[in-house]
């Protein structure tokens, strides 16, 4: 039931490439293959992307996104340990510094961050992550520079594969090993920086206050290094040297104190947490990339399944996927007052509404992944008034099966309304050598099962017979 994170990433960029281009011309090798592959659904379809012609070229682009991913991960690391070392010497400037402005500017924004990521990790567990600014750099730099070293036909599909990688358990735990390997790297060459300088610099090192009392600050200081001091990076605080620091009478021994207390704060509560979750999450990210599971809901999938999986069907379903269906009866809409409704099944919507401008089929849905259809059948159940009707685009570069036609079925039942599914890309199909009929047959038999009807409709150059069906069966269920 899982794969490794490379096989994923090829057999969604192989759904994704199918989806918008239709399959490939020489995808029966491939399904042979797959069926000959002893294990689940996913484990066949991953064995279906890796023999498609296209996989060798593809496999080529993976590594070099690997590779490129790489330098990214290297790259964010020694921008974070530039930006540490800066930061502790900007900190650091001035012989006479402020001990406690030191531990505020070295460790306040790393502690921030790190507080803020554990109460939404607390408050919200199933939250996705970006990852503050690396998330978005990183997804913008698959979106526009990774295409430009990929020469694959699968590239586009394989750099939107990896975007989506990102929104995975996977992905996520990856990400956050990034971030806090970030903060990890920022804070240990702060370490180190002020390390190198209390050995080679003597620093006068004070603290003042204005409101709060001296107890408080003693108090403050004896908690933070209570820890340090236990793990043996410090001596134990003594009240004495904390007071010398604001009166100006600290001696060497106290000073040494001070930066040893400096040093091991920030060693503790900045460095320590970061490395913990560093390996954490680095591991949990590890474990899950060999163990990723694939979607086989999604409709990309659900067409595969009769032609890899052929346990899960009839042996004779492939020719006739739909035969098996039991046929829905017809929907009717004759207390339903509310508009025709157009939801985007196996194609967008865009080339029906521009052809149609003045069509009153507001757009409310995709069918294209799990979670889009329950935000669409939750939008069908909420519609204040009973839906008339129900355009569905469909592409006929796919190849229709009983997963499509449980999901249209469904739609249709949900919103209790008749449907038509607008049928594009005939054109597009004859031009591949494919047979726009044959195709059109099987929509026929997918309509027929689920009780819908269809046309034909050809958006490079719409037909004004299709429109006109259109319209007359929108006017139809309207005055129904």
């Amino acid at each position: 039931m899982a794969v490794t994170i490379h096989d994923w990433i090829l057999t969604e960029a192989v759904r994704l490439h199918e989806q918008q281009h239709g399959r490939s011309h020489d995808d029966d090798t491939a399904n042979a293959v797959a069926r000959s592959t002893n294990g689940s659904l996913t484990d066949q379809l991953a064995a279906r992307a890796v023999a498609l012609p296209e996989a060798a070229t593809a496999a080529a682009d993976l590594k070099h996104l690997k590779h490129a991913f790489q330098l990214f991960v290297m790259a964010a690391l020694v921008g974070a340990a530039l930006a540490g070392w800066f930061a502790a010497r900007a900190a650091l400037e001035i012989r006479d510094v402020d001990a406690l402005l030191v531990l505020v500017a070295l460790l306040g924004l790393p502690s921030l961050t790190l507080v803020g990521w554990l109460i939404v990790m607390i408050a919200r567990p199933g939250w996705r992550s970006d990852g503050m600014l690396i998330g978005p750099l990183l997804r913008g730099f698959l979106e526009r520079l990774a295409p430009k070293f990929l020469h694959s036909d699968l590239a586009p599909s394989l750099v939107r594969a990896c975007v989506y990688l990102l929104r995975t358990p996977a992905g996520q735990s990856r990400l956050a090993a990034i971030i806090h390997g970030f903060w990890l790297a920022y804070t240990s060459t702060a370490i180190a920086a002020m390390a190198l300088y209390f050995s080679i610099i003597e620093y006068t090192l004070s603290w003042g206050t204005t409101i709060l009392d001296a107890e408080v600050i003693v108090g403050l200081v004896s908690g933070l290094a209570s820890l340090p001091a236990a793990l043996g990076l410090m001596p134990e605080v003594q009240s004495d040297w904390v007071l010398a620091a604001r009166d100006g009478t600290a001696t060497a021994a106290h000073r040494a104190a001070w930066a040893a207390f400096l040093v091991g704060a920030v060693a503790i509560y900045g460095a320590l947490p970061r490395l913990v979750l560093a390996v954490v999450y680095g591991l949990l990210g590890h474990f899950q990339g060999n163990r990723m599971a694939l979607d086989t809901g999604l409709p990309g999938y659900l067409r595969l399944r009769e032609l890899v999986h052929p346990a899960s069907a009839p042996a004779n379903q492939s020719e006739a996927p739909m035969a098996t269906l039991p046929r829905a009866p017809r929907q009717a809409a004759e207390t339903a007052t509310g508009p025709i409704l157009v939801i985007a099944a196996e194609r967008t919507t865009d080339d029906l509404l521009a052809a149609i401008p003045d069509l009153s089929a507001p757009v409310i849905g995709a069918v294209d992944t799990r979670a889009a259809r329950r935000q669409l059948i939750a939008a069908l159940q909420a519609q204040p008034h009973p839906t008339t009707g129900l355009l569905a685009t469909c592409s006929l570069l796919r190849t229709p099966d009983t997963g499509t036609a449980y999901i249209l079925g469904d739609m249709a039942k949900t919103a209790d309304a008749p449907l038509i599914l607008v049928l594009h890309d005939a054109t597009e199909l004859a031009s591949r050598g494919g047979d726009p009929q044959a195709r059109i047959a099987d929509w026929d038999r997918l309509a027929d099962s689920i009780g819908a009807d269809y046309v034909v409709f050809d958006h490079q150059q719409p037909d004004p017979a299709a429109i006109a069906s259109i319209r007359q069966w929108t006017d139809e269920a309207e005055t129904a």
